[in-house]
């Protein structure tokens, strides 16, 4: 019995090493090392539809600095930073020609995307097509909205953050590749906790340094100028959700606990606001435990109550049908936990007057976003309850559509969010949904942690969903205004004589 006990043991290890000799590892390379990314800028032309990945830009898909252009002034600048396995730059070089020429620009709408397990910054990579495609919409809408305010537009500028998403590649097998079983995509979900703590090393070591100088270039030009407009959004999806909270968590609590506001003052004073990183991080699925946001979670319950002025800081949207991060991540992490030491904490709670007890177990365990006692909103789809359809589409994808979306948004969105309402209103070209808060947090908490219907996103990957997509336009747009709840009402008030 012993022995065939044995046997079966030996047979899958043979197994899981013939699996991993066919797969082999995945690929560690600097994927836009091309000898002009040092000093030249490609001059892409902006296409309306971005190639699918197998029909990538010939012209520029090895450079690191890509600029898409056409007629209409709508174009993107697209940069490239890429990591090694233990967090540090490829090539600092590389970073300091996309930053250099980030700076060339009088004022910037700085983007960038940091991506997840099983990705990397091949040019055919599908996570690079979609984040081109929002850069592209970004660059319709800041069009629109420059004309309306009679500014300048600002250069819309994405940076693409690349590391080894992978460990282990696929079979280069044929018969193989199209088997139903999918060995090795069995076996790459065992690779959690290589990944994991690889996405970590990237955060805490070479990510930090490019996205504070990121956030340096927009203090300088805002500084500098008497109406500097230079905004900031980094988003990270996944395992690149946990890179950027490592590199940007304790910023955010610095930023928080530095707020200074007098008792009884009122609104336009800038430093009632809590502070965060750039205008906005938006982690989308992030394979982190709840607990690393716990004490960011604790602060802002404490207090009930946020200024007019307070625009959102964090964002983390939790698809409810989310697998990996349901499923997959509790039980690595039951492995990675299982010696430690919980409690069950109590905390004040300002909004509900009273105290919780948060299970400090299931917050080391769970992910956030999947940890109920830290969620405070809901992301539905379809229009909010008790309100009117808000959505309006004017030639779908056209610069009038876009126009549309932008001037509509900042009616309903933006006034419901300044004015506290419990129900904000998201509505796209082609998407409405409802961003509904409990009632266990207060009005403008900078904080969102947000559960999401499967229409908005399905799923972990789910990246190409249009509803999504309109939405992180929706929130880049709202985290992006203006300082001021006076300042975005009297835009909100043009908005109004111009249609």
């Amino acid at each position: 019995m012993a022995l065939k006990k044995h046997s079966q043991q030996l047979a899958m290890l043979s197994l899981l090493l013939l699996l991993l000799s066919l797969g082999g590892c995945a690929d560690l390379k600097n994927y836009h090392p091309n000898a002009k990314y040092r000093s030249d800028v490609a001059a892409c032309p902006l296409k309306e539809a971005i190639p699918e990945p197998s029909e990538v830009i010939d012209c520029c898909s090895s450079y690191a600095l890509q600029h898409y252009k056409n007629g209409q002034d709508e174009g993107y600048l697209l940069g490239f930073v890429e990591l090694d396995e233990q967090g540090q730059l490829f090539d600092r070089q590389q970073m300091n020609t996309v930053l250099e020429e980030f700076s060339q620009y009088e004022d910037l709408l700085m983007v960038v995307f940091v991506h997840g397990w099983h990705n990397n910054a091949d040019p055919a990579n599908d996570n690079l097509k979609r984040f081109r495609e929002v850069l592209m919409k970004l660059g319709k809408q800041e069009a629109a909205l420059s004309k309306s305010e009679g500014r300048l537009r600002r250069q819309v500028a994405g940076l693409y953050i690349g590391w080894r998403g992978d460990s282990i590649s696929e079979i280069d097998i044929p018969v193989v590749k199209q088997a139903t079983w999918a060995p090795v995509k069995l076996l790459q979900q065992f690779t959690f906790w290589d990944r994991k703590n690889t996405a970590h090393k990237v955060g805490d070591a070479g990510l930090t340094e490019v996205l504070v100088r990121l956030d340096r270039i927009k203090k300088v030009k805002n500084k500098m100028q008497e109406n500097g407009n230079t905004k900031l959004v980094v988003i990270g999806h996944s395992f690149g959700g946990a890179a950027v909270y490592s590199a940007l968590s304790q910023i955010l609590v610095h930023g928080f606990v530095n707020t200074v506001c007098p008792e009884g003052i009122d609104s336009g004073i800038t430093d009632c606001n809590a502070n965060g990183f750039g205008n906005l991080v938006l982690l989308i699925n992030p394979a982190i435990e709840a607990q690393q946001f716990s004490v960011l979670h604790d602060m802002a319950i404490e207090r009930g109550n946020y200024f007019p002025d307070q625009l959102p800081v964090l964002a983390v949207l939790a698809s409810r049908t989310d697998v990996p991060v349901t499923y997959i991540f509790p039980f690595g992490r039951w492995f990675s936990t299982i010696f430690e030491k919980t409690l069950d904490l109590e905390r004040y709670n300002a909004t509900t007057r009273g105290t919780e007890l948060f299970d400090e177990e299931k917050a080391n365990r769970y992910a956030l976003g999947h940890f109920e006692a830290y969620t405070n909103y809901q992301l539905n789809n379809g229009a909010c309850s008790g309100q009117e359809s808000s959505m309006r589409t004017v030639g779908y994808g056209t610069t009038a559509s876009e126009k549309a979306f932008t001037f509509n948004f900042l009616q309903t969105a933006s006034d419901a969010w300044d004015s506290g309402a419990s129900k904000i209103p998201f509505s796209g070209e082609k998407f409405e949904g409802c961003l509904e808060r409990n009632n266990k947090t207060a009005a403008r908490n900078p904080y969102l942690i947000v559960s999401v219907d499967k229409e908005i996103i399905d799923g972990h990957s789910d990246l190409s969903n249009d509803n999504m997509r309109e939405f992180i336009r929706g929130m880049v747009l709202l985290a992006t205004q203006k300082p001021t709840a006076k300042e975005r009402k009297e835009v909100r008030a043009m908005i109004i004589r111009l249609e």
